[in-house]
């Protein structure tokens, strides 16, 4: 039966091998309510003076311009991230590597230029008869990219995407694509999540592997932010369509932490301007063996920034809540993200 309402609406991306020429998506994503994709055309409206004119006229309205993007938000998933966290990494070289001939397979994300790269996302809005009208977004790339987490709650993902095109629905890749999901996809937690410091680590079959991490206390929060900066203005002489959106800037890593107040040691390295290592990591249901569905974030050099001095609020349990910025450690860099699913491809 046809649901004419929001409930039969679908998001589906897939990586591009040209950028701005999309593809049919592949990889569908359960959303959040409150998506902001949409079309973002630019008009010009001739003013030239005429005997007896009191309007402008609609022959003098023009399209100048055409782009489109917004935000999209959704629960972190156990199967299918990989895609996405290509385009939050711009680790478009990644692939997934089966680990001992079991069920379980890593992929292992390090940041890149997301230059030559984008991807094509379709969203099915459904109107009242119960079609789901495809809108296909080509030459996506992602400006920005938030993950948070807290107490008696599922992470969230939040993406801003920017787009070189949109169409609506047609043939081929701008057709509706047949939505397929996986029963067997779960969400990761916040009571999956640990986190942790450590001052050493090493590479080990590409994977940066703290020596010895150790607990950075009781967590009430946990929040990264990261992104792509691009020239997203490349408007040019002879199309209504922008040139490919470029890096134009560094990729800021930053986040909070909030941990209930233990000790000083915490403060003693954000006054003392000390780096340390943070390890973030979700680890979910066993997959085969030792290996259990994970998604972890690994920042060689993260400093504490202005606000990490504790502060007594009320009566309670003091609660500090850490800023972060994560830098290149000048050996590796900034951050790497570990997938393991059931995931045979990115």
């Amino acid at each position: 039966m046809a649901i004419g309402a929001g409930l039969a609406a679908q998001v589906g991306i897939a990586n591009e091998t040209v950028v701005n020429t999309p593809v049919a998506v592949t990889v569908f994503t359960e959303f959040d309510p409150g998506e902001t994709l949409e079309a973002r055309p630019n008009f010009a409206q001739g003013t030239g003076l005429r005997a007896g004119g009191l309007t402008p006229r609609s022959a003098r309205r023009i399209l100048t311009g055409l782009d489109a993007g917004g935000d999209i938000s959704f629960d972190v998933p156990n199967k299918g991230l990989g895609k996405w966290v290509q385009a939050m990494m711009g680790s478009y070289s990644t692939s997934a590597t089966q680990l001992s001939a079991s069920a379980a397979w890593q992929q292992i994300h390090n940041l890149g230029s997301a230059d030559g790269k984008s991807f094509t996302l379709q969203k099915g809005v459904p109107s009242i008869d119960g079609t789901v009208n495809p809108l296909t977004f080509g030459g996506c790339k992602l400006t920005s990219w938030e993950l948070t987490s807290g107490p008696n709650s599922i992470a969230k993902l939040k993406c801003t995407v920017d787009a070189m095109s949109v169409q609506p629905t047609g043939a081929g890749a701008l057709a509706l694509q047949t939505a397929s999901y996986s029963a067997s996809t779960g969400m990761f937690a916040f009571h999956q999540l640990t986190v942790q410091t450590f001052s050493a680590y090493t590479v080990v079959s590409g994977l940066w592997t703290p020596t010895t991490p150790v607990s950075m206390g009781v967590v009430r929060n946990f929040s990264l932010k990261g992104g792509q900066p691009k020239e997203t203005t490349r408007w040019q002489a002879g199309s209504t369509t922008k040139a490919e959106a470029l890096v134009n800037d560094f990729q800021p890593i930053t986040g909070q932490i909030d941990v209930d107040f233990a000790s000083m040691a915490l403060y003693n390295q954000f006054v003392a301007n000390t780096g340390q290592g943070i390890v973030a990591t979700f680890t979910g249901p066993i997959i085969a063996s030792t290996f259990a569905n994970t998604l972890q974030f690994i920042m060689p050099a993260a400093f504490l920034e202005q606000g990490s001095t504790p502060k007594v609020a009320d009566n309670g349990v003091v609660t500090v809540q850490y800023p972060i910025t994560a830098l290149d450690d000048g050996t590796n860099g900034a951050l790497q993200v570990q997938v393991i699913s059931t995931d045979t491809t990115v």
